[in-house]
Order: C-alpha cells, then structure tokens, then sequence
C-alpha cells in the first residue's frame, strides 16, 4: 500500500510541476504580439500576469510533494562534487 502512495505521490508531483511549467511558458509566449493575435488576445501583459499567477501553485504543490526526492538528488549532487573538488591525491 505504501508503494502505491509513493507511485501517486511522485506522478501527481511531476505533473503538477509539468503544468506549472506549461502555463509559465504560454504566459511567456502570449506576451510575443504574433502569439497573442492568433488567439485574439488583446491585453497581453494582463494574460502573461495571470498565467504566471495561475502557474505558482502547482509549483509549490508539486515541490511539496517531491520534496524527499529532491532533497535525496540534492545530497548525491553535493557528494559527487565534493569528492570531485576535495579528492585525495
């Protein structure tokens, strides 16, 4: 049971984190004025502004929810350069 819940836990992060980052790029792209015409989008910065509003929650539920992978990846990144730099000759 407990791996059923790690499995959700870890999909529902990454797509949280994937729609963050979809809305943060679309919020980008409205702001190119040949973008927003295609879609008929006449205040621009208002559109890019609510999308990057829109975008920061799922950021942070999905950080919330992979926070003990990140913090596994962040430690094995800091291990691996740390004997990199300080290795013994």
């Amino acid at each position: 049971m407990k791996t059923f819940f790690l499995k959700v836990r870890k999909a529902t992060g990454w797509s949280l984190i994937a729609l963050s980052v979809l809305l943060m790029i679309l919020g980008f792209l409205v702001v190119i004025p040949s973008f927003g015409d295609i879609f008929g989008i006449t205040r621009n910065f208002a559109v890019a502004g609510g999308l990057y509003a829109v975008s920061i929650p799922p950021w942070y539920l999905g950080l919330l929810l992979l926070g003990p992978e990140i913090i596994a990846k962040t430690k094995e990144l800091y291990n691996v350069t740390k004997r990199k730099i300080w290795r013994q000759k």
